[in-house]
Protein backbone atom coordinates (compact mmCIF):
# COMPACT_ATOMS: atom_id res chain seq x y z
CA UNK A 1 0.00 0.00 0.00
CA UNK A 2 0.99 3.37 -0.78
CA UNK A 3 0.20 6.43 1.21
CA UNK A 4 2.46 9.20 1.38
CA UNK A 5 2.18 12.46 3.29
CA UNK A 6 2.26 14.14 0.36
CA UNK A 7 -0.89 12.36 -0.76
CA UNK A 8 -2.55 12.96 2.08
CA UNK A 9 -1.85 16.88 2.43
CA UNK A 10 -3.56 16.84 -1.25
CA UNK A 11 -6.57 15.44 -0.37
CA UNK A 12 -7.11 17.17 2.78
CA UNK A 13 -6.54 20.32 0.93
CA UNK A 14 -8.89 19.06 -1.57
CA UNK A 15 -11.37 18.80 0.96
CA UNK A 16 -11.02 22.19 2.29
CA UNK A 17 -12.60 23.83 -0.64
CA UNK A 18 -15.76 21.63 0.15
CA UNK A 19 -15.95 21.19 -4.20
CA UNK A 20 -19.10 19.09 -3.50
CA UNK A 21 -21.13 22.10 -2.35
CA UNK A 22 -20.59 24.05 -5.87
CA UNK A 23 -20.02 20.56 -8.31
CA UNK A 24 -21.96 17.27 -8.74
CA UNK A 25 -21.20 13.92 -10.71
CA UNK A 26 -22.07 15.63 -13.84
CA UNK A 27 -19.66 18.57 -13.85
CA UNK A 28 -16.70 16.88 -15.95
CA UNK A 29 -13.30 17.96 -16.12
CA UNK A 30 -9.75 16.64 -17.20
CA UNK A 31 -6.67 16.92 -15.68
CA UNK A 32 -3.17 16.61 -18.02
CA UNK A 33 -0.80 14.58 -15.73
CA UNK A 34 2.61 15.71 -15.28
CA UNK A 35 3.24 11.99 -17.85
CA UNK A 36 1.17 13.64 -20.74
CA UNK A 37 -1.74 11.69 -20.15
CA UNK A 38 -5.29 12.54 -19.47
CA UNK A 39 -7.60 11.88 -16.79
CA UNK A 40 -11.25 12.20 -16.44
CA UNK A 41 -12.82 13.77 -13.31
CA UNK A 42 -15.76 13.45 -11.47
CA UNK A 43 -16.92 15.09 -7.65
CA UNK A 44 -19.43 12.97 -5.63
CA UNK A 45 -21.27 14.54 -2.45
CA UNK A 46 -23.74 17.19 -3.72
CA UNK A 47 -26.33 14.77 -2.37
CA UNK A 48 -24.80 14.42 1.07
CA UNK A 49 -24.51 10.89 0.84
CA UNK A 50 -20.88 9.59 -0.28
CA UNK A 51 -18.24 12.83 -0.78
CA UNK A 52 -15.21 11.74 -3.31
CA UNK A 53 -13.05 12.73 -6.25
CA UNK A 54 -13.39 10.08 -8.76
CA UNK A 55 -10.64 10.23 -11.22
CA UNK A 56 -10.97 8.04 -14.61
CA UNK A 57 -7.78 7.11 -16.59
CA UNK A 58 -8.02 7.91 -20.00
CA UNK A 59 -10.41 7.52 -22.54
CA UNK A 60 -11.13 3.63 -21.74
CA UNK A 61 -11.99 4.89 -17.49
CA UNK A 62 -13.81 8.00 -19.35
CA UNK A 63 -16.29 4.77 -21.26
CA UNK A 64 -16.13 3.12 -17.86
CA UNK A 65 -17.90 6.19 -16.35
CA UNK A 66 -20.32 6.21 -19.05
CA UNK A 67 -21.30 2.78 -19.03
CA UNK A 68 -22.02 3.19 -15.08
CA UNK A 69 -23.60 6.35 -15.75
CA UNK A 70 -26.02 4.80 -18.38
CA UNK A 71 -26.64 1.59 -16.78
CA UNK A 72 -30.33 0.40 -16.65
CA UNK A 73 -30.40 -0.29 -13.06
CA UNK A 74 -29.86 -4.25 -13.51
CA UNK A 75 -27.65 -6.55 -11.57
CA UNK A 76 -26.43 -8.00 -14.24
CA UNK A 77 -25.35 -4.90 -16.23
CA UNK A 78 -24.41 -3.30 -12.94
CA UNK A 79 -22.07 -5.92 -12.00
CA UNK A 80 -20.44 -5.85 -16.18
CA UNK A 81 -19.88 -2.05 -15.65
CA UNK A 82 -18.37 -1.73 -12.07
CA UNK A 83 -15.78 -5.06 -13.27
CA UNK A 84 -14.61 -2.90 -16.36
CA UNK A 85 -14.05 0.04 -14.22
CA UNK A 86 -10.32 1.96 -14.54
CA UNK A 87 -10.48 4.41 -12.01
CA UNK A 88 -8.95 5.95 -8.69
CA UNK A 89 -11.20 6.90 -6.04
CA UNK A 90 -9.80 9.52 -3.20
CA UNK A 91 -13.06 8.96 -0.74
CA UNK A 92 -13.69 11.12 2.59
CA UNK A 93 -15.71 8.60 4.92
CA UNK A 94 -16.57 7.80 8.49
CA UNK A 95 -13.76 6.99 10.70
CA UNK A 96 -15.42 3.50 11.45
CA UNK A 97 -15.64 2.66 7.64
CA UNK A 98 -11.47 2.85 7.25
CA UNK A 99 -9.30 0.03 7.61
CA UNK A 100 -7.50 0.24 10.48
CA UNK A 101 -3.48 0.71 9.07
CA UNK A 102 -4.99 3.39 6.70
CA UNK A 103 -6.63 4.84 9.89
CA UNK A 104 -3.31 4.95 11.95
CA UNK A 105 -1.41 6.41 8.78
CA UNK A 106 -3.90 9.24 8.68
CA UNK A 107 -3.84 10.07 12.60
CA UNK A 108 0.30 9.87 12.66
CA UNK A 109 -0.05 12.31 9.43
CA UNK A 110 -2.08 14.44 11.34
CA UNK A 111 -0.47 14.49 14.20
CA UNK A 112 3.14 15.65 13.10
CA UNK A 113 1.06 18.20 11.32
CA UNK A 114 -1.02 19.37 13.76
CA UNK A 115 -4.36 19.09 11.91
CA UNK A 116 -7.63 17.67 13.29
CA UNK A 117 -9.67 15.37 11.08
CA UNK A 118 -13.14 16.13 10.47
CA UNK A 119 -15.69 13.99 12.33
CA UNK A 120 -17.97 13.72 9.23
CA UNK A 121 -16.52 12.45 5.79
CA UNK A 122 -13.48 13.48 6.94
CA UNK A 123 -11.30 10.41 6.65
CA UNK A 124 -9.36 9.80 3.20
CA UNK A 125 -9.38 6.57 1.57
CA UNK A 126 -7.52 5.63 -1.56
CA UNK A 127 -9.04 2.95 -3.68
CA UNK A 128 -7.73 1.89 -6.86
CA UNK A 129 -10.27 -0.24 -9.28
CA UNK A 130 -8.44 -1.76 -12.46
CA UNK A 131 -10.58 -3.86 -15.06
CA UNK A 132 -11.56 -7.52 -14.12
CA UNK A 133 -10.06 -7.09 -10.39
CA UNK A 134 -11.39 -6.31 -6.78
CA UNK A 135 -10.95 -2.56 -5.56
CA UNK A 136 -7.96 -2.36 -3.51
CA UNK A 137 -5.51 0.09 -2.04
CA UNK A 138 -3.33 2.06 -4.42
CA UNK A 139 0.14 -0.02 -4.85
CA UNK A 140 1.94 1.61 -7.67
CA UNK A 141 3.60 4.73 -8.00
CA UNK A 142 2.05 5.68 -10.99
CA UNK A 143 -0.96 5.57 -9.53
CA UNK A 144 -0.15 7.48 -6.70
CA UNK A 145 1.15 10.09 -8.74
CA UNK A 146 -2.21 10.35 -10.64
CA UNK A 147 -4.06 10.59 -7.16
CA UNK A 148 -1.40 13.72 -6.00
CA UNK A 149 -1.42 15.46 -9.29
CA UNK A 150 -5.21 14.87 -9.35
CA UNK A 151 -6.56 16.45 -6.50
CA UNK A 152 -3.80 19.53 -6.50
CA UNK A 153 -5.79 20.06 -9.51
CA UNK A 154 -9.20 19.69 -8.36
CA UNK A 155 -8.47 21.96 -5.85
CA UNK A 156 -7.55 24.95 -8.14
CA UNK A 157 -10.00 24.36 -10.18
CA UNK A 158 -13.12 24.49 -7.32
CA UNK A 159 -10.67 27.76 -5.77
CA UNK A 160 -10.76 29.59 -9.95
CA UNK A 161 -14.86 28.78 -9.67
CA UNK A 162 -15.11 30.51 -6.31
CA UNK A 163 -14.02 33.70 -7.84
CA UNK A 164 -14.81 33.38 -11.21
CA UNK A 165 -18.05 31.24 -11.50
CA UNK A 166 -18.95 28.37 -13.92
CA UNK A 167 -19.04 29.60 -17.33
CA UNK A 168 -15.40 31.13 -16.65
CA UNK A 169 -13.69 28.02 -15.76
CA UNK A 170 -15.21 26.46 -18.53
CA UNK A 171 -17.99 24.42 -17.03
CA UNK A 172 -21.65 23.56 -18.01
CA UNK A 173 -24.08 25.98 -15.08
CA UNK A 174 -27.01 23.47 -16.61
CA UNK A 175 -25.19 20.37 -14.62
CA UNK A 176 -25.68 18.67 -18.14
CA UNK A 177 -24.16 14.92 -18.06
CA UNK A 178 -21.86 13.88 -20.97
CA UNK A 179 -23.27 11.85 -23.94
CA UNK A 180 -21.74 8.53 -24.83
CA UNK A 181 -21.50 10.22 -28.34
CA UNK A 182 -18.70 12.81 -26.88
CA UNK A 183 -17.62 15.78 -28.58
CA UNK A 184 -18.71 18.21 -25.36
CA UNK A 185 -16.21 21.08 -24.38
CA UNK A 186 -15.03 20.49 -20.80
CA UNK A 187 -12.51 22.83 -18.64
CA UNK A 188 -8.99 20.81 -19.08
CA UNK A 189 -6.04 21.54 -16.05
CA UNK A 190 -2.97 21.64 -17.18
CA UNK A 191 0.12 22.48 -14.95
CA UNK A 192 3.87 23.83 -16.06
CA UNK A 193 6.39 26.09 -14.26
CA UNK A 194 4.14 29.30 -13.91
CA UNK A 195 1.49 27.20 -12.63
CA UNK A 196 -2.02 26.13 -13.56
CA UNK A 197 -3.99 27.42 -16.29
CA UNK A 198 -7.38 25.95 -17.52
CA UNK A 199 -7.55 25.35 -21.35
CA UNK A 200 -9.86 23.09 -22.71
CA UNK A 201 -10.74 19.88 -24.64
CA UNK A 202 -13.90 17.85 -25.53
CA UNK A 203 -15.15 14.65 -23.73
CA UNK A 204 -14.37 11.20 -25.78
CA UNK A 205 -17.01 9.19 -26.92
CA UNK A 206 -18.20 6.20 -25.38
CA UNK A 207 -15.88 2.63 -26.58
CA UNK A 208 -17.51 -0.82 -27.35
CA UNK A 209 -17.00 -3.01 -24.41
CA UNK A 210 -14.31 -6.07 -25.31
CA UNK A 211 -14.48 -9.27 -24.08
CA UNK A 212 -11.38 -11.85 -23.71
CA UNK A 213 -12.71 -15.23 -24.05
CA UNK A 214 -11.06 -17.36 -21.72
CA UNK A 215 -8.81 -20.64 -21.72
CA UNK A 216 -11.07 -22.98 -20.22
CA UNK A 217 -9.85 -25.97 -19.50
CA UNK A 218 -10.90 -27.26 -15.79
CA UNK A 219 -12.10 -30.73 -16.51
CA UNK A 220 -13.59 -30.78 -12.79
CA UNK A 221 -15.81 -27.72 -13.55
CA UNK A 222 -17.02 -28.76 -17.13
CA UNK A 223 -18.20 -31.88 -15.23
CA UNK A 224 -19.77 -30.46 -12.19
CA UNK A 225 -21.74 -27.89 -15.27
CA UNK A 226 -22.39 -30.89 -17.06
CA UNK A 227 -24.41 -32.29 -14.17
CA UNK A 228 -26.28 -29.38 -13.07
CA UNK A 229 -29.75 -29.40 -13.32
CA UNK A 230 -31.63 -27.34 -15.95
CA UNK A 231 -30.84 -23.88 -14.24
CA UNK A 232 -28.30 -23.81 -11.11
CA UNK A 233 -25.08 -22.15 -9.97
CA UNK A 234 -21.81 -23.32 -8.58
CA UNK A 235 -19.71 -20.57 -6.64
CA UNK A 236 -15.56 -21.14 -7.10
CA UNK A 237 -12.78 -19.22 -6.05
CA UNK A 238 -10.54 -17.32 -9.28
CA UNK A 239 -7.55 -16.44 -7.12
CA UNK A 240 -6.61 -14.70 -3.54
CA UNK A 241 -4.49 -11.96 -2.83
CA UNK A 242 -1.25 -11.93 -1.27
CA UNK A 243 1.24 -9.52 -0.01
CA UNK A 244 3.05 -9.93 -2.82
CA UNK A 245 0.19 -8.97 -5.50
CA UNK A 246 -0.29 -5.58 -6.91
CA UNK A 247 -3.66 -5.79 -7.11
CA UNK A 248 -5.96 -7.75 -5.40
CA UNK A 249 -8.84 -9.12 -3.23
CA UNK A 250 -10.56 -12.30 -3.79
CA UNK A 251 -12.97 -12.90 -6.83
CA UNK A 252 -15.71 -15.41 -6.97
CA UNK A 253 -17.15 -16.38 -10.24
CA UNK A 254 -20.74 -17.37 -10.30
CA UNK A 255 -21.24 -20.16 -13.33
CA UNK A 256 -25.23 -20.10 -14.64
CA UNK A 257 -26.43 -23.16 -16.53
CA UNK A 258 -28.86 -22.11 -18.83
CA UNK A 259 -31.05 -24.69 -20.42
CA UNK A 260 -33.98 -24.00 -23.52
CA UNK A 261 -35.41 -27.34 -24.82
CA UNK A 262 -33.70 -29.09 -22.59
CA UNK A 263 -30.47 -28.02 -24.60
CA UNK A 264 -27.36 -25.96 -22.65
CA UNK A 265 -27.94 -21.77 -24.01
CA UNK A 266 -24.52 -20.44 -24.10
CA UNK A 267 -24.64 -17.10 -22.75
CA UNK A 268 -22.19 -14.29 -22.42
CA UNK A 269 -23.41 -12.82 -18.96
CA UNK A 270 -24.28 -16.22 -17.73
CA UNK A 271 -20.64 -16.16 -15.43
CA UNK A 272 -20.64 -12.52 -13.83
CA UNK A 273 -18.34 -11.57 -11.12
CA UNK A 274 -18.80 -10.84 -7.50
CA UNK A 275 -15.99 -8.63 -5.48
CA UNK A 276 -15.21 -7.84 -1.88
CA UNK A 277 -12.05 -5.63 -0.47
CA UNK A 278 -10.53 -7.94 2.12
CA UNK A 279 -8.06 -6.49 4.66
Amino acid sequence: MILTDSMLDAAFRFRETEAWKMLDDSNIFAVRLSNGQNVYCTIMGNGGEHYSLGIYIGEDGFSSYLRILNSDGSMINNLRYVTKADCINCDFMQAKEIDNKVKKIIRQYAESHGISIPRKHGWVDFARVKPYKAQWFITDSEDAMIAEETLHAATFLTNELKDKGYEEVGLDPNGDYPSNKGGEKIPLIVHDDNGYSILSTLTPALKEMEYVSPIFNNDILAHNVANMHKTGTIFLPLGTYTKSDNAGGRWTATVTRNVHNDKPVRRRDATTLHNRRLS
